[in-house]
């Protein structure tokens, strides 16, 4: 299970950890409950390597950070290598997507 995140620990988040995706996602949205289950099959495999986290954008003190992140589609998956942000992606993606997505990531 992705680490809830929330305003108050975003940016700690991404700063203590050198690799980090971020699921934005809502409770409304069918795709991110597929999303959420095809991550938490990554995160077992990338455990050692990546941190995943997710923000619910429905919540209201979330809007500032989704706003702030150009959410205007779920899923999207933010990439974050030493706190910077790498690249986005929205919609849903396949497993072997997503891996490369990752290696790229991680560089292995």
């Amino acid at each position: 299970m992705p680490n809830p995140l929330n305003q108050e620990t975003f940016l700690e988040f991404l700063v203590s950890n050198r690799f980090v995706v971020v699921h934005f996602w809502a409770p409304w949205n069918e795709r991110d409950r597929l999303m959420e289950r095809l991550l938490a099959s990554l995160a077992s495999d990338k455990a050692s390597q990546v941190a995943f986290a997710s923000l619910n954008i429905d919540m209201p003190e979330h809007i500032e950070l989704a706003r702030q992140h150009k959410v205007f589609d779920v899923p999207l998956l933010a990439f974050y290598r030493d706190g910077l942000l790498i690249r986005t992606t929205t919609g849903m993606h396949t497993r072997g997507v997503l891996a490369r997505h990752l290696r790229e990531l991680t560089g292995s």
